[in-house]
């Protein structure tokens, strides 16, 4: 199996409902979406500024634990698989 490889997307819209609100967005959509995860963790300052964040936010994302979001990511996957199971 060839390995996934990330390629460039449009930009990712995240519209702002309050301060924080799209740090917040971008954030539930690198835990939900593989690709989108994919995407940032090959380039996490980038992907974060295609996402329309903040110029700190950005920074902040690209100090961001990779291996806990991969985890966390793949434990709300298994919560949610569970849950539609039930």
């Amino acid at each position: 199996m060839k390995p996934f490889v990330p390629t460039p997307a449009a930009p990712i819209e995240c519209p702002p409902r309050s301060p924080g609100s799209a740090l917040e967005a971008y954030l539930a959509r690198l835990y939900v979406d593989e690709k989108v995860r994919a995407r940032f963790l090959f380039d996490p300052r980038n992907e974060a500024r295609r996402a329309g964040l903040e110029p700190s936010e950005c920074d902040d994302l690209a100090r961001l634990d990779c291996v806990g979001l991969e985890l966390a990511a793949r434990s709300y996957a298994a919560k949610r698989k569970r849950k539609s199971v039930a």
